[in-house]
């Protein structure tokens, strides 16, 4: 029909087991390891966790039981230790790492996450050794770098800092690392040169820490006069950067609710978007029945334009929890994609049965009635859209219908109010002139003088 516009939908989106190896089968799968090793990973499978939440004591358990099997597989040690520093137990965290670095020297991340570790508790040489050691396996992973930087910096070793924070910078991590070479600059006293490039960093990226180096560094040169030389900016916050390898670690909290709100937070940081979408991954891989990732890890998918898979995510998630709102919502969309508009209006019908002052839904059901020419059953549908969230789009809907009714003055009343809400509303300004032009006596009807909200109190009185 010629007076429909906009009919795209604008979505709303928003493990276990344990066994008992008998002590000489154990020591046999231990054959390969020093001795050293094989003591620290018989401690690791023997921990205790103690009195800790139930879901993260069989997680650790189900960690512990692949190294039980597979002692001398680096990833299985290595998953072990993300595991345990994920909740709550750093210090064997480490151990594991170490032996997970020590089996297989080619995978980077074991060194990597041993050095972290050690940098957390301020051992910044050992870290230093250890992420050299990340670094020799692979060289292009810009954070490495980074952390290479900072750490040698806290050493005030600035000539070697300053080359680690130049090569993450040609490694595509320009931002940061262009923080870390103005504080080598700070660290060697050359403040006027490192204020010039915080000012010109400041106009590009706005951030608290930025401001604050930039305020501390002015006020050290006595740049800044009167009271203001006195303020300090006590704004929290420093400097990150995009890490997948650490981001990736938090998929190995045992809390679900944890995790997805870690996902939560990555997703809305474009930098961080990869990590969140490698979190998810890992999280529906771990917990392929769980409702809540299940559903955010098909939305991701949509979010990627991965539009086929999602719909197969919720597809399969449509059969096991039938009145996810979430699903409904999305299998309404491809639906109504692919012109199905009876299957549509089921799972819409679905969305309000769980949530009946959806005002969203309202509005797609209203949409699928005008194209399939039931036009009072879509102005009950507009209203009701109305009546529980005021849109501008769904005030220029119901306008166009009321018009194909000829109930002139409330499409006129709609219409102005559409525009009200949305100055720029070109198309609902046009389709306001044609009506005028196609009812000259408009004017002289109830309501006159009176535009937008005032006219459409005035007809419901």
């Amino acid at each position: 029909m010629a007076y429909l516009h906009g009919k795209n939908l604008v979505s709303l989106y928003q493990i276990r087991w344990s066994s008992t190896l008998g002590a000489l089968a154990l020591l046999s799968l231990l054959s390969g390891c020093t001795n050293s090793e094989s003591e620290a990973i018989t401690n690791l499978i023997e921990l205790d966790t103690g009195a800790i939440d139930v879901q993260a004591k069989e997680f650790i358990r189900e960690a512990q039981a692949a190294v039980r099997k597979s002692p001398q597989d680096d990833n299985a040690v290595g998953q072990l230790g993300m595991t345990l520093e994920m909740n709550g137990f750093a210090d064997r965290a480490l151990i594991a790492y170490s032996i997970a670095a020590d089996l297989n020297k080619a995978n980077a991340r074991w060194a990597y996450y041993e050095s972290l570790l050690l940098a957390s508790r301020g051992e910044f040489e050992s870290a230093l050794a250890a992420i050299d050691e990340s670094i020799l396996a692979d060289p292009n992973y810009a954070p490495s770098w980074l952390w290479r930087g900072q750490w040698l910096l806290e050493l005030d070793r600035t000539t070697e800092s300053r080359k680690s924070y130049n090569r993450a910078i040609d490694l595509g991590a320009a931002d940061a690392g262009s923080l870390g070479l103005i504080k080598v600059l700070l660290r060697e006293g050359k403040d006027l040169h490192a204020l010039k490039k915080l000012v010109a960093l400041n106009q590009r990226i706005e951030h608290p820490e930025i401001a604050r180096l930039t305020r501390k560094t002015t006020t050290k040169l006595d740049l800044v006069f009167g009271d203001a030389a006195e303020q300090e900016d006590y704004t929290p916050g420093n400097f990150s950067w995009n890490d997948p390898w650490s981001q990736s670690k938090r998929s190995y909290e045992a809390s679900i609710s944890a995790a997805l709100e870690n996902y939560r937070i990555a997703i809305d940081d474009p930098q961080k978007a990869d990590a969140a979408h490698e979190l998810i991954e890992r999280l529906y891989a771990r917990y392929p029945n769980n409702e809540r990732v299940v559903v955010t890890f098909g939305v991701d998918l949509h979010r990627r334009d991965q539009r086929e898979q999602a719909r197969e995510i919720f597809e399969g998630a449509s059969e096991k929890w039938v009145d996810n709102p979430v699903i409904n919502r999305s299998l309404a969309e491809y639906a109504l994609e692919a012109g199905d508009f009876q299957t549509a209006e089921g799972h819409l019908n679905a969305v309000l049965s769980h949530d009946s002052a959806d005002g969203w839904t309202y509005a797609q059901l209203g949409l699928i009635a005008v194209e399939t020419d039931r036009i009072q059953e879509a102005r009950r549908n507009f209203q009701a859209s109305l009546s529980t969230e005021e849109s501008a789009e769904v005030h220029f809907y119901l306008a166009n219908v009321q018009a194909n009714l000829k109930e002139w003055v409330h499409a006129r009343c709609h219409l102005e109010r559409a525009i009200e809400m949305r100055p720029d509303f070109d198309e609902a300004k046009n389709d306001l002139a044609r009506l005028r032009q196609l009812v000259p006596d408009l004017l002289s009807t109830p309501g006159t003088g009176l535009t937008g909200t005032k006219c459409l109190d005035e007809l419901a009185n």
